[in-house]
């Protein structure tokens, strides 16, 4: 029975296509026989994320690699307000915000990532063994009448409703960016189609091939294929992981092991997930320098790496260093230590430079302090609007000493 004709998966497409025509913005969290669970976020009907299973930082991670091996993920620093149901989108939408990441790139991991999980619903649902006809198949969903928050509950399927969540408290990412649910489903469906016919229906992509029986493998290939399966499959890592690192299709990677599956030669392992990034929460701000009566300058920036730069380059020049990495403090923080001169960030989550820079001019004591805007976005509209809201100056990144340090100068900001 091919997936088309499957009225379990019929049964669940149609409950997400449902979704989709009343612009359902919500999560619905799906949960089978065996206690894994899922969770889907849509957006006014669109796909915008999707998480859970059994490897869903492993799941990332390979994305992440594939679709931009630049992009480190270790010690990941976080603001201490942050707030977030997906810690993963959480991240990736800050770096789209701070420009450390481009919208193809991450369009391609969110697509990744959510075929993924629908193509692990969808194999959860196939292999049940309650799916065999039309009356069991039908008792794993009921209908989702008016798509309100609540809970649905089958003989071997329960899905919760909650409306109105999204990913990451700090905002969601552009429709464009997202899937559309039939598009989604219909890409879904051919591929586990492809896979069922093929008889792979109980091998799981998550599972990790292992080299079982080495004195069989040696018998049925080559010298060279034995020393490269060896070298490939060590117990690590998923038929995903191995297809990601090898560039190659899932299927016909896992076609190309069958052999050796069925002869025993090659078993599959459940392994576990991956450690999530270790997340850095900034320092309460501190005033750095030798010299304590230098002019103060404060940089308000959600990027680490560039307070860290600048830091370094006003530090050298004799300046005293204030660095403010959350811009919702940024204000409090700037009353209390009085800096002489603040540069600040354009592009921010939650609270931008425009915002921030009105709120400083709204006070008294800081109506000649000089407010120097730097960002990655060197355009016309931006430079009119930061006159507009107070700014003094603006500088364009890459951060640039000569630039940092002359705008300064400009001012008559100098160290002692």
């Amino acid at each position: 029975m091919t997936i088309a004709e499957s009225p379990t998966c019929k049964k669940f497409c149609s409950q997400l296509t449902a979704c989709a025509n009343k612009q359902y913005t919500g999560r619905l969290d799906i949960e089978n026989q065996t206690k894994q669970k899922w969770s889907l976020y849509l957006s006014f009907g669109r796909l915008a994320w999707a998480t859970g299973g059994v490897h869903p930082v492993r799941r990332w991670r390979r994305q992440l690699a594939r679709c931009c091996p630049q992009k480190k993920v270790n010690n990941i620093s976080l603001r201490h307000t942050d707030e977030f149901e997906c810690w993963d989108y959480h991240l990736m939408m800050l770096w789209v915000k701070r420009e450390e990441i481009d919208q193809r790139s991450l369009i391609a991991v969110i697509r990744g990532i959510v075929t993924e999980v629908l193509f692990d619903i969808f194999q959860s649902i196939e292999v049940s063994p309650e799916n065999g006809d039309s009356e069991s198949g039908d008792r794993h969903f009921n209908s989702l009448p008016n798509i309100l928050p609540g809970e649905v509950t089958a003989a071997t399927f329960q899905i919760k409703i909650q409306a109105g969540v999204r990913p990451s408290n700090t905002g969601i990412l552009p429709p464009s960016w997202m899937l559309e649910v039939e598009s989604a489903l219909t890409l879904v469906e051919n591929a586990w189609e492809k896979w069922s016919l093929m008889g792979l229906n109980n091998c799981y992509p998550n599972l990790a091939p292992t080299i079982d029986k080495p004195e069989i493998l040696q018998k049925q290939v080559s010298n060279k294929v034995y020393a490269n399966l060896t070298t490939a499959i060590d117990g690590k890592r998923t038929l995903r992981d191995l297809a990601s690192i090898l560039k190659q299709d899932l299927r016909t990677l896992t076609l190309s092991l069958l052999p050796y599956l069925r002869s025993g030669a090659i078993g599959l392992a459940t392994i576990p997930d991956l450690p999530r990034p270790k997340f850095i929460l900034p320092e309460t701000p501190q005033i750095l320098s030798s010299t304590s009566n230098s002019p103060l300058v404060a940089c308000v920036d959600d990027s680490p790496a560039v307070c860290r730069i600048m830091g370094k380059i006003l530090r050298q020049a004799g300046y005293r260093f204030l660095a403010l990495n959350d811009p919702v403090q940024a204000l409090p923080n700037i009353l209390k230590h009085k800096p002489d001169a603040i540069f600040l960030d354009l592009v921010m989550p939650v609270a931008n430079g425009y915002e921030i820079c009105t709120q400083i001019r709204r006070v008294g004591s800081f109506q000649e302090v000089p407010i120097i805007i730097i960002t990655g976005q060197d355009g016309i509209i931006d430079r009119v609007r930061s006159k507009l809201v107070g700014a003094s100056s603006f500088i364009s990144k890459p951060i640039d000493p000569h630039k940092i340090l002359t705008a300064l100068e400009n001012f008559e900001i100098k160290p002692l």
